[in-house]
């Protein structure tokens, strides 16, 4: 079903929609309606327009001459009215590609583009356009009057393509002389603001201030790498343009009403972008802003806040971690990335019980820029797109930490591509998010290996309010942390070594403890009351807080022997009330960092979550408290020959599970009991 919807996510019709301009995002005209898509087949028009004009298809001039041919005849431009960009033949198909570019007056157009495919038997396969038809009155025509700077701005492509053995050969014809080379003319009267103008609204735009004077700055021409012809400015302040300088040309641009307008194209290279930008020749309005910067960013609660009520989101950028997701939380491999809230770690999705996986709703940003608005005097459906961001953001950063742990690919993480490291792969997280089929719950379910864990958000009620838990990041990370566990004990391949209730509650207490470690901030206690989920129920989830003043917290290993707390969520308590202890004594020994990604383990709260992850994976199958304090201390000797011994020692007991702690079988019930001790082993007097 996962493996569909990669197939599938790439191919869905984008519908952005409108969010928060507290940031830059990338925006420009959008030509969809105007866009044309020609696939030819032969009961329609005859393709192959080769046999007419008595053409052998072996060079590439030769299928340039069918597409231009085809373009004067079918679309009734003329050679003057584009310029080609680029045009290569794939060696494996036979299949040359052209890329053309529309031209008036001189200028380039910007943004109208044609595409034409010609098959190696000569014939015209396909053809897509956003080419600009000109209308009766164009709004971009200029006044006879205007002075004109002279500015070199088309030149034809100097192509390159590749033959049938792979080398690089050259047109052997010239190319026709209305590609070549020439002089236009550029509007710089008071019809149009001048080029330092254009810098100073785009600098404003972007949050800066730029001042320029025209004898200040030095101005060569340049041609890029793809024979593009721009004009450099020099000298530019570095706090605006990294490199100190900005490329320029003008040029026309195709708005949405289906005008021309007269634009400076400026490029600049920033520290965390580099901007393609078109601003009004005419006003100063910036057209349209591109960032070309492989980038990401979300509107969420960070990761270490879990209470609405009390933090505000922040928007965050490029927050992954790179050894963790390399490519980012977008790209699937080297060759897929997507446009949506679908990634190598996860899928995350609205639910609807009526529709498929692959046609559940998601948010969509060309530029995976997820900042969306919420208002919570409104039902959570108002707000799903910033719901479904958060979830996607949360599980994402606990993918990333996890894996600096040890829970990575050969150890069975969550990821639908593994990159040959070992483990089965497509098995991505599927999250529901406002799961409409129950209430007041959030689930995980974790088969083995290779196939997906799926995540659901159920919508929760509180105090006659509507709660989406899809905002309360304790919660996500608890959920996720059960597939941890479950993938971690007994194996990636057994999902049947967390059953029986105390092994069960273990699997809540680790998912307790890991909600807890990521909440720690700097200045914090060991005394310090950490509640679980307060958004969702009042007081939290749990029946104490987690602490190690046992006023506050008096649960001990013998609370086992309580009928209520045989229930997992009960017995999970215990568990993580314990390990809240060993996280403590170990940061009271090493410090704190909030470096969580680092895998610092000199500091006493790294430490700790790697020993747990270290001992989940030494864990029997269905293991009890017992195995699971052994196995801890056997961790900290085989990562720090047992420097801690004695520290995780009087952790254990100060919560009933000392040297002498044991669990034994009732023989009149045959139900466990549990003794509880609070003394240390000889060497840790």
């Amino acid at each position: 079903m996962l493996s569909k919807l990669y197939n599938i996510i790439s191919s869905i019709k984008i519908n952005r929609k409108e969010s928060s301009n507290t940031i830059i995002k990338s925006f420009g005209p959008n030509l969809d309606k105007l866009k044309k898509h020609f696939n030819y087949d032969n009961t329609h028009i005859k393709r192959s327009l080769m046999a007419k004009n008595n053409l052998k298809a072996r060079e590439l001039n030769d299928n340039m001459k069918i597409a231009f041919n085809h373009i004067f005849k079918f679309l009734g431009y003329t050679e003057n009215e584009f310029v080609v960009k680029n045009a290569y033949t794939t060696s494996h198909n036979g299949i040359t590609h052209i890329y053309i570019k529309q031209a008036t007056r001189g200028l380039e157009i910007a943004n109208a583009d044609l595409n034409i495919n010609i098959g190696k038997s000569g014939d015209v396969i396909s053809m897509g356009s956003s080419f600009y038809k000109k209308a009766t009155n164009d709004s971009a025509e200029v006044s006879s009057k205007s002075k004109y700077q002279k500015t070199k701005i088309l030149e034809y492509t100097n192509l390159q393509f590749e033959n049938k053995n792979n080398k690089q050969i050259s047109p052997k014809n010239k190319p026709r002389s209305s590609f070549y080379t020439r002089s236009v003319i550029f509007p710089l009267d008071s019809t149009y603001i001048t080029l330092e103008k254009a810098v100073e609204f785009l600098a404003k735009y972007l949050g800066q201030k730029i001042e320029l004077n025209g004898n200040s700055f030095f101005n060569i021409n340049f041609t890029d790498a793809n024979k593009n012809e721009f004009s450099v400015i020099k000298d530019i302040p570095i706090f605006f343009a990294e490199d100190g300088q900005i490329l320029y040309k003008p040029v026309f641009i195709h708005s949405n009403n289906g005008t021309l307008e007269a634009a400076w194209n400026l490029r600049i290279v920033q520290k965390n972008h580099s901007w393609g930008s078109f601003v009004s020749a005419k006003n100063g309005q910036i057209i349209s802003l591109i960032s070309w910067t492989s980038g990401a960013s979300y509107r969420v609660y960070p990761f270490e806040y879990s209470n609405p009520e009390i933090y505000n989101r922040t928007l965050l950028i490029n927050p992954h971690n790179i050894a963790a997701s390399p490519q980012g939380w977008h790209f699937l491999n080297n060759r897929i990335s997507f446009n949506s809230t679908v990634g190598n770690n996860v899928a995350v999705q609205k639910f609807s019980s009526n529709k498929s996986l692959d046609s559940m709703y998601r948010p969509i940003s060309l530029n995976n820029e997820y900042d969306y608005k919420i208002n919570y005097t409104k039902n959570a459906d108002t707000y799903i797109d910033a719901s479904i961001t958060n979830v996607f953001y949360t599980i994402n950063m606990m993918h990333d930490l996890m894996y600096q742990y040890g829970f990575d690919e050969k150890a069975g993480n969550f990821q639908q591509d593994n990159r040959g490291k070992g483990g089965k792969g497509n098995d991505a997280v599927i999250a529901y998010v406002q799961d409409s089929s129950q209430i007041n719950n959030a689930q995980f379910t974790t088969p083995p290996d290779g196939y997906s864990a799926k995540m659901n958000l159920f919508l929760f009620s509180y105090n006659n309010s509507q709660r989406d838990p899809s905002l309360v990041n304790d919660l996500i990370v608890h959920e996720y942390s059960h597939g941890v566990s479950s993938r971690l004990v007994g194996g990636p391949e057994n999902a049947d070594c967390l059953l029986n209730n105390i092994s069960q509650g273990m699997g809540e207490g680790w998912s307790d403890f890991v909600a807890i470690f990521v909440k720690i901030k700097p200045g914090d206690c060991n005394t310090t009351l950490y509640t679980m989920c307060e958004y969702l129920m009042e007081g939290g989830f749990r029946e104490y807080p987690y602490t190690t003043d046992i006023k506050k917290n008096p649960v001990t290993f013998g609370y086992l022997n309580k009928e209520n707390y045989q229930e997992p969520h009960n017995s999970g308590l215990i568990w993580a009330s314990i390990l809240h202890e060993v996280l403590w004594a170990l940061i009271n020994k090493h410090g704190f960092t909030k470096d969580l990604m680092s895998r610092n383990i000199k500091y006493g709260n790294i430490l700790a979550l790697q020993l747990v992850i270290d001992a989940m994976k030494l864990h029997i199958c269905n293991p009890n408290f017992i195995h699971g304090r052994d196995d801890i201390i056997l961790s900290d000797e085989e990562l720090t020959g047992g420097k801690n011994k004695c520290n995780i020692w009087k952790a254990f007991a100060k919560r009933g599970m000392g040297y002498n702690a044991n669990i034994f079988k009732q023989s009149n019930t045959f139900k466990n009991k549990y003794i509880e001790s609070f003394d240390l082993p000889k060497e840790c007097f």
